[in-house]
């Protein structure tokens, strides 16, 4: 297993409370716990013209800077999922119904789009955010201020996007175990392990090493007398490392 930054972990995090009792769409969780609650953008769908919008918050899009922090974040998603999928730790089963809808919104405060019949502006929900058709990159308030900014993204992405957020999704328990486990592999965790039985068996080794120095069986004219000041230091040192393979006990009895 490759190693995972801090926003990749917050995915895992997010996959890892998904039950699979009531298998729902991908997309169905992006829009209630990732886009918003994990990143503060919108991700909209037009299928009929294979269409996908990246919609940015206006402050962060005049930002240049930010505005491609954001899209390379949003790659970044799509890699992971991609990657989660090749390996196994997700299944998405295909959704062969996504291209028979006009729109699909990704965003978790856009919850109760319809059509204004008098302007024909898609109304996003009960604050009166909208976007003006005539002005579909933009999305604005009530108010009629901007409030996100749209990036057109490639054919390629669209694709990537029906292919890997659109479907069934099923979380493997491969994958539960490793955010489990800290975001380690079976194969970390035993790397893990035996370097602690490493370090526990040098341990005994100074441990016994110590303790011959005082061998009672050692014949009397082997024996190098040792005054009483010189074994304080020795005893305390013997003390530290039975403390210290108490510790790396305590590690192993709660892998």
């Amino acid at each position: 297993m490759r190693t995972f930054n801090e926003r990749e972990k917050e995915v895992l995090k997010m996959l890892y409370n998904i039950s699979n009792d009531k298998l729902e769409l991908f997309s169905f969780h992006l829009q209630h716990k990732y886009f918003k609650d994990l990143t503060n953008s919108a991700l909209f769908l037009f299928p009929k013209r294979e269409e996908v919008i990246l919609y940015i918050p206006k402050v962060h899009f005049d930002d240049l800077e930010k505005r491609k922090s954001i899209m390379m974040e949003f790659m970044e998603f799509l890699s992971l999922i991609s990657f989660l999928k090749e390996e196994r730790f997700i299944n998405i089963i295909p959704n062969e119904d996504v291209g028979k809808s006009e729109l699909h919104i990704m965003r978790k405060d856009f919850n109760n789009p319809k059509i204004e019949q008098s302007t024909q502006n898609i109304i996003l929900n009960e604050n009166g955010d909208y976007i003006d058709t005539k002005q579909a990159h933009l999305i604005l308030d009530s108010d009629s201020e901007i409030i996100f900014e749209g990036v057109g993204l490639q054919k390629l992405i669209y694709n990537q996007v029906t292919e890997n957020c659109m479907g069934l999704l099923f979380v493997s328990e491969e994958l539960k175990e490793f955010v489990r486990n800290k975001y380690m592999s079976k194969e970390d965790l035993r790397y893990k392990r035996s370097q602690i039985a490493t370090w526990i068996g040098i341990s005994l080794a100074i441990i016994f090493g110590i303790l011959g120095l005082f061998n009672p069986f050692n014949h009397k004219q082997n024996t190098v007398p040792i005054e009483p000041q010189e074994l304080s230091p020795i005893i305390k040192n013997s003390n530290e490392i039975h403390q210290d393979i108490h510790k790396i006990i305590e590690i192993i009895e709660k892998q």
